[in-house]
């Protein structure tokens, strides 16, 4: 008798939650869902950061002002992505690996947070050390 499990799931958690990912080189890319559900038709994106918390706050906007970046779509349009670069060198943001984020909104401020300190891969690795305890 064989050990395989068929898998059945249709559609990967990515594409069900806004999900950020800031590449070493200082990119950040936008899944299917932030796409969807935040960015849809906006064109610009204006940065701000908590550097006492270590946060990053995204407003998305049609405004073109000289501080709005461009989005750039892909894959007609499910897709997106922002250099980051010099917001990131201004404010000493390092990054020496590429990790993937959980957006969130933020009523109070009115925008999307990126909370640098907590990546999806540390998320997981504590999910697991936690189902890994004795009950």
């Amino acid at each position: 008798m064989s050990n395989f499990e068929k898998f059945t799931q249709k559609k990967f958690k990515s594409d069900i939650t806004p999900l950020a990912t800031i590449t070493k080189d200082k990119l950040i890319n936008f899944n299917v869902a932030a796409m969807n559900s935040i960015v849809k038709d906006l064109l610009y994106a204006v940065f701000y950061y908590d550097r006492k918390n270590s946060l990053i706050g995204i407003k998305f906007t049609n405004k073109i002002s000289p501080e709005a970046y461009k989005i750039k779509k892909y894959r007609q349009n499910k897709l997106g992505n922002i250099s980051a670069i010099a917001f990131m060198r201004y404010y000493n943001i390092e990054h020496p690996k590429t990790l993937t984020y959980t957006m969130e909104w933020n009523a109070e401020e009115e925008m999307n947070i990126i909370d640098l300190k907590e990546h999806r891969r540390k998320k997981e690795n504590e999910n697991k050390k936690d189902s890994e305890l004795p009950l």
